[in-house]
């Protein structure tokens, strides 16, 4: 062994231990402003949700209630995945990696959905509460 090949383990393993440190550094800082912001604008919607009972408003708030509802269960469940505990067992595991992964999606959708109901609020003003009745009725259709 040469010095240069000591020198590159050892400097390739503070990085390593560098960026670990970080990540769980960080990771909980962005969790706790997140899961903050999330129970900020939950108040914040329902509470302007009390005041005004308009049409427009309540379509876009029950949209924005599931992406903070759902970035919320997203960031706990970093959180569960951050402390890396002994005890998970692989079902658990799997549990996790489920209820990330829906959150994730139902995020997407959700301000996708936000963004095409807005869409049709500004481009057709006299059929969108009719349209946004139809969407709604088939989103939640019980079969």
């Amino acid at each position: 062994m040469n010095v240069t090949e000591v020198l590159d383990n050892n400097s390739t393993t503070n990085l390593e231990n560098t960026g670990t440190d970080l990540y769980l550094f960080i990771l909980p800082i962005i969790v706790i402003f997140g899961l903050c912001g999330n129970v900020i604008s939950l108040v914040t919607i329902f509470h302007s949700r009390l005041r005004e009972a308009n049409n427009l408003q309540i379509s876009a708030n029950l949209y924005l209630i599931v992406l903070t509802t759902s970035d919320s269960v997203f960031l706990l469940g970093l959180l569960l995945i951050l402390f890396k505990l002994d005890f998970i067992t692989y079902h658990f595991c799997v549990i996790i990696e489920y209820i990330l992964s829906t959150s994730s999606y139902i995020s997407s959708w959700s301000v996708a959905a936000l963004t095409i109901e807005r869409y049709l609020a500004i481009a057709y003003p006299l059929k969108h509460a009719r349209v946004t009745l139809y969407l709604f009725a088939n989103i939640f259709k019980v079969k």
